[in-house]
């Protein structure tokens, strides 16, 4: 989809995911809920009826959902800018940053990775992503 960028992005999740055992999966997801890269693949963690849509149409709209819900909550409390949104689940837990304006990401773990790695491993994606946009533009 973005050549590239694309490339070299899915290069670096799949090294920090190798590094970082545990996760499932990242996906870096525009503002609007569209994939820009992901790791994700629909498995035993997954389960439902997703036959319709790819791993990565499906995390990115959850993503941008997630960062769009917390963004009007924190908005209606006084409490921008939102830092992260952690939500842990006994089947698995979710990491979702924004990473500028227009771009998110999202890290999916199993349940018994220790949350603090999941968060670093968010965090170095993040500033990867970020080297990404100052040196080839933006991703959208």
């Amino acid at each position: 989809m973005y050549g590239g960028i694309e490339s070299g992005l899915k290069r670096v999740l799949h090294d920090l995911q190798e590094r970082t055992q545990g996760i499932a999966g990242f996906v870096v997801f525009t503002r609007d809920g569209f994939p820009v890269v992901s790791t994700v693949e629909f498995g035993d963690m997954f389960r439902g009826d997703f036959h319709d849509v790819g791993e990565g149409e499906f995390f990115a709209a959850i993503g941008a959902g997630i960062l769009s819900l917390a963004r009007r909550t924190l908005e209606q409390m006084g409490m921008l800018p939102l830092d992260k949104l952690l939500v842990e689940s006994p089947k698995g837990n979710v990491i979702v940053e924004q990473v500028s304006e227009d771009v998110g990401i999202m890290a999916i773990s199993y349940p018994d990775v220790p949350v603090g790695l999941v968060r670093m491993a968010v965090d170095s994606a993040r500033r990867k992503i970020k080297e990404y946009i100052r040196s080839e533009g933006e991703l959208v």
